[in-house]
């Protein structure tokens, strides 16, 4: 199994500067020491779809290049391994890699999410744990409150096509 999936690290994230720990990150790092581990899938999933918003948000990676040029600025990838990935991302989404799109929805976050997931690791995340970190990402940034009993609404539908979307495309 890779690294990413074994640490509950799909995206494969690094530490945060000043010693602060992404939520449900459990203070230990990978093998290689420049990775977290979380405690459980959806933490990595929502830590991953908080970086992607972030991404869009506060650095100008309004496009699927833009992102994964950033997402994988400290590998040594080539500047055409990166297109490569960056194209199959996009065309997971439907859109052409360098248009500009990108506005950080919850859906478009786990549809971007997905994909780089898909480019980062091998294995496949149950939709079990795809279902929780958008949850998770939700209740982290306040959209839905994870209260005991509380129906989930809305955002069930918006997941309920994003992954089937997802899974008729791979």
């Amino acid at each position: 199994m890779s690294k990413g999936y074994t640490y509950n690290n799909p995206g494969n994230l690094t530490p945060l500067p000043n010693n602060q720990l992404w939520i449900g990150q459990n203070g230990s790092y990978m093998a290689d020491q420049t990775s977290v581990s979380f405690s459980s899938m959806a933490y990595g999933i929502a830590a991953m779809m908080k970086q992607v918003h972030t991404n869009i948000t506060q650095h100008n990676c309004d496009t699927v290049y833009k992102l994964y040029d950033r997402w994988l600025s400290t590998d040594t990838i080539s500047k055409a391994d990166k297109l490569a990935k960056s194209k199959r991302i996009a065309t997971h989404l439907g859109v052409g890699v360098n248009a500009p799109m990108l506005d950080g929805n919850p859906t478009q976050l786990l549809e971007l999410a997905q994909g780089i997931t898909h480019e980062e690791i091998p294995e496949t995340i149950s939709i079990n744990d795809w279902q929780a970190g958008y949850n998770e990402y939700l209740r982290q940034i306040g959209v839905w409150a994870a209260a005991a009993g509380e129906k989930p609404g809305l955002w069930v539908v918006f997941f309920a096509i994003a992954l089937t979307t997802y899974i008729l495309a791979h």
